[in-house]
């Protein structure tokens, strides 16, 4: 038996509107049972299952809480281990600004993998990151 028609792709899930889509198959709920444990408008849910549009990141901890893991690939560049890291929270580039006490253009270049240039950055950079394995 391969896979169901109703995923509507072949092999393994790629994008986050296909693992929503094959969980809720699995689990057999409606897109509007979903998008309640979402917190998410339907239309939503049914735009990320239909690759029309990428959940915004404020949805992120819901959508690894519903399927129960992390969808995204594994990051490998310090930038994309910082980009993990405020997604998972659902965080925007400001709020993890704010939050750290730098402004939004340094996180833009961080998540560009440029490395900080003072130390107080750098170490800045690096207290985040040891949260990322933690």
């Amino acid at each position: 038996a391969g896979i169901p028609k109703a995923y509507g792709f072949e092999g393994s899930p790629k994008t986050i509107g296909e693992h929503l889509r094959k969980k809720r198959i699995d689990a057999k709920l409606r897109q509007r049972e979903v998008a309640a444990q979402l917190q998410a408008p339907v239309q939503s849910v049914v735009s990320w299952e239909v690759g029309r549009d990428n959940p915004a990141v404020k949805y992120m901890p819901a959508i690894i809480k519903f399927l129960g893991y992390d969808p995204t690939p594994a990051p490998e560049t310090d930038g994309q281990k910082l980009i993990a890291y405020r997604t998972t929270r659902g965080w925007s580039r400001k709020k993890l600004a704010e939050t750290v006490g730098v402004d939004y253009w340094t996180i833009h270049r961080w998540e560009a993998d440029v490395q900080p240039r003072s130390a107080r950055h750098r170490n800045l950079l690096k207290r985040i990151l040891s949260e990322t394995t933690d």
